[in-house]
């Protein structure tokens, strides 16, 4: 391999480490809270007088999928803007602590009995977990376990936020369950026509991470964004918006990887997707006729077709 191929590999290695999240799109219930330490839904003190209309923070703890645990710090939000919001992977640090590391902060969960006190790790990080949270609240500080899960119609809706901004557009991604289904919703900021919200209903899959990138260096972005099944395959798939010189935005195709005999070939699912250098780059897991365990990676490119643009796959190479 040529010292190119292999400085190029290594790029693409610390993209897919920055830009994988794995941030579920579920609120899970607290039914295995009574074998697991850590497992749970918790609330701040305010939270007992949530009838009386004081607002409150909860933090809800589930089994992580490619980590520990899933952290969710959710706030109330039937009343008026939610307070916090924010998600985290976190890993055992031991019997009694998890540890999340967001931004280069370390954050300490720790537990004891029913009660469970969130801190960064260095008190000079302090400040790292007030950008969670608006009006200068925190998210720092301690919470009870609760014996049932959240208040339901009381908690933030959103499963996922993220907002992005590049070249003067901006989109505001979440995605919100509603009765049993999810949606993705996409709002627009900074077009100079349609302004329009884009919604598409997310049937059993969840969303992991939301980028943007110029890929066509048109001088105006493109949104990615990438989900999974939600079957133990974890199959990955794209959903992609391009703005149209800033005037609104039209969707990407991206082809399903089942259609494609040479790349599916042995495909155990878990993608991994990130854009490096205004090329897609897909990872997954796949075994071979000796039941060897490899990486495929491929590379795709975006193309206008007679529909509009559309990614087409340009590389393949496993390790």
């Amino acid at each position: 391999m040529s010292k190119y191929c292999r400085c190029f590999s290594l790029m693409i290695l610390i993209f897919f480490a920055s830009a994988c999240t794995n941030e579920t799109d579920e609120q899970p219930g607290n039914t295995s809270g009574e074998r697991d330490p850590f497992i749970g839904h918790y609330a701040d003190n305010a939270y007992a007088k949530r009838n009386e209309g004081w607002d409150w923070i909860g933090i809800i703890i589930s089994k992580g999928e490619d980590s520990a645990y899933h952290i969710s710090v959710r706030s109330r939000a039937d009343r008026k803007k939610a307070t916090c919001f924010f998600d985290a992977e976190a890993g055992i640090l031991d019997d009694s602590t998890l540890r999340a590391v967001v931004n280069g902060t370390n954050i300490l969960l720790v537990f004891k009995d029913s009660l469970l006190q969130i801190q960064p790790e260095k008190q000079e990080d302090a400040n790292a977990l007030y950008y969670y949270c608006s009006g200068g609240a925190s998210f720092a500080g301690n919470y009870i376990r609760q014996k049932n899960n959240l208040e339901a119609s009381q908690i933030d809706p959103r499963i996922y936020s993220k907002f992005l901004t590049l070249q003067n557009i901006s989109f505001d991604v979440t995605t919100q369950k509603k009765g049993s289904l999810v949606y993705l919703l996409v709002t627009p900021y900074g077009l100079s026509k349609d302004t329009a919200r884009f919604r598409i209903g997310l049937t059993d899959r969840y969303l992991v991470n939301a980028e943007m990138e110029d890929i066509n260096s048109d001088g105006y972005p493109e949104l990615l964004i990438y989900t999974r099944t939600r079957s133990a395959e974890k199959k990955g798939d794209v959903i992609g918006l391009s703005v149209n010189k800033g005037r609104s935005m039209s969707m990407i195709s991206f082809p399903d990887i089942q259609d494609d005999s040479v790349a599916s070939k042995g495909y155990q699912g878990k993608d991994e997707f990130a854009v490096v250098e205004n090329i897609l780059q897909r990872r997954f897991t796949v075994i071979d006729k000796q039941g060897l365990t490899k990486t495929r990676y491929i590379s795709y490119k975006m193309i206008r077709g007679e529909a509009g643009y559309q990614w087409v796959l340009s590389s393949i190479r496993e390790e």
